[in-house]
């Protein structure tokens, strides 16, 4: 069985590069990619299974990573995110760090021990 993982951001070169690095570390992971939280939402709102992972982006269009986990909390979706941002602003990470979902708060670009965590995460 394949580990899965999803991640939404709206960067498609970012989201590649997140996929592409990951997979090196796990090659049984699969990494289901949303480009809109809207897109993801759908999704959680109609799997059976889903991935007890999710890497997030905080600044997106339409809807934000906050209002994402917002949903997940309505919805008693019991996922672990890692908050995957190009955000350094101190407000955002005080803020990840008052939401019991979110176990890292992570600064793009992720380099080796962030894959690192990633991967442990799920193992």
């Amino acid at each position: 069985m394949s580990k899965r993982i999803v991640l939404i951001d709206d960067d498609p070169i970012n989201n590649l590069i997140l996929k592409k690095e990951l997979s090196k570390k796990d090659k049984s992971l699969e990494v289901i990619i949303f480009e809109t939280a809207d897109e993801a939402m759908l999704f959680y709102k109609s799997e059976v299974n889903p991935p007890n992972l999710i890497l997030l982006d905080i600044n997106m269009p339409e809807i934000s990573g906050w209002e994402f986990l917002e949903f997940l909390e309505e919805k008693k979706i019991n996922s672990t995110v890692f908050m995957i941002t190009s955000s350094v602003v101190k407000r955002d990470k005080e803020k990840a760090e008052n939401y019991p979902l979110i176990k890292e708060y992570l600064i793009k670009p992720l380099g080796s021990e962030d894959f690192d965590k990633i991967i442990k995460s799920i193992s």
